[in-house]
């Protein structure tokens, strides 16, 4: 970018569980609002990866 200045990359910090869970929680509500079932379609994305 400009000459003669380093630059420092940050990485992010780690997830709390409490955040992760709130963003599960988050998530599940949007997928039953689009009316999928969250739990058929995790069963099926695991079964495709076993």
């Amino acid at each position: 970018m400009h000459e003669g200045v380093e630059y420092e990359e940050k990485v992010a910090a780690p997830l709390s569980p409490k955040v992760l869970n709130r963003k599960l929680h988050r998530l599940l509500k949007e997928f039953a609002k689009a009316g999928i079932d969250a739990n058929a379609a995790f069963a099926r994305a695991v079964a495709a990866v076993s």
